[in-house]
């Protein structure tokens, strides 16, 4: 499947996708917030790398994934990158809806 799209809404795609991908990796960088208000940073909790490697893995895996989905936009192949962002999107929103419930 191969369609193309007209650069205006190629490249605002594209803007939006980006800033998603730069927001994922940035959110597991942040300080880690506890009862006692403003926490260590992950790397300063003393964890083994073992459990740093699955943190990551959880929060980078959906940017990670979008990356594939800029790189078929960027080949103007609209239809696979549609997907692979349906794909995140919904693997994002069950594991919020897990979470709440």
């Amino acid at each position: 499947m191969h369609s193309t799209l007209p650069s205006d809404i190629r490249r605002s795609t594209l803007r939006l996708a980006v800033a998603a991908v730069i927001v994922g990796l940035v959110i597991p960088l942040l300080p880690v917030f506890g009862g006692d208000g403003l926490g260590k940073f992950i790397f300063l909790q003393g964890l083994p790398m073992r459990l740093l490697i699955l943190y990551f893995l959880r929060w980078w895996g959906g940017a990670f994934v979008a990356v594939v989905g800029i790189w078929f936009l960027k080949r103007d192949r609209a239809g696979p990158a549609g997907g692979v962002f349906l794909a995140v999107g919904l693997v994002v929103a069950i594991g919020v809806a897990g979470e709440v419930l």
